[in-house]
């Protein structure tokens, strides 16, 4: 009887992911295929869900996979699957926020990336803080209207 019939579904899923890390951390290409074949699914439809576009899909798709293998090495995920999406996420939200005028994403990312406090944003921008709140609230509203329209609940 072969080893991996001793394992549970779950615990094959997470040797099979064991190897996927292991084929990163020695810097074998074929990481990059055995990631895409078992996660492309998954993570296209994380971008499809915010992105809308087959082509930008496919786009972010490819993001993905190099941003793996430009981050394992030196990260170790513990769970490659949520790892994968998050990046999947990540990449699909900030190739949204490209969409947006420059002004527009650039207060959205210094507020929910860097955290500053409005008052810094508006300094920054010579705006009112009470512009600088107006402006995030309706581009958060319509990161929630695009969302929920893919299919995300809120």
């Amino acid at each position: 009887m072969a080893e991996s019939s001793y394992y549970s579904k779950g615990e094959q899923m997470a040797w099979d992911d064991r190897e996927i890390i292991a084929q990163f951390l020695c810097r074998d290409e074929a990481a990059i295929k055995n990631t895409a074949d078992k996660y492309e699914r998954y993570c296209g439809s994380i971008a499809y869900r915010i992105l809308g576009n087959g082509e930008d899909v496919r786009e972010c798709l490819n993001d993905t996979w190099l941003k793996l293998w430009e981050s394992i090495p030196p990260t170790v995920p513990e769970i490659l699957s949520a790892y994968v999406g998050k990046i999947t996420r990540n990449l699909a939200i900030n190739r949204y926020l490209d969409g947006l005028p420059s002004k527009k994403r650039q207060i959205f990312v210094r507020r929910y990336f860097y955290l500053d406090e409005i008052y810094q944003i508006a300094e920054h921008f010579h705006m009112t803080e009470s512009a600088v709140k107006v402006g995030l609230h309706r581009m958060r509203k319509s990161l929630k209207i695009h969302l929920q329209k893919e299919g995300y609940h809120i």
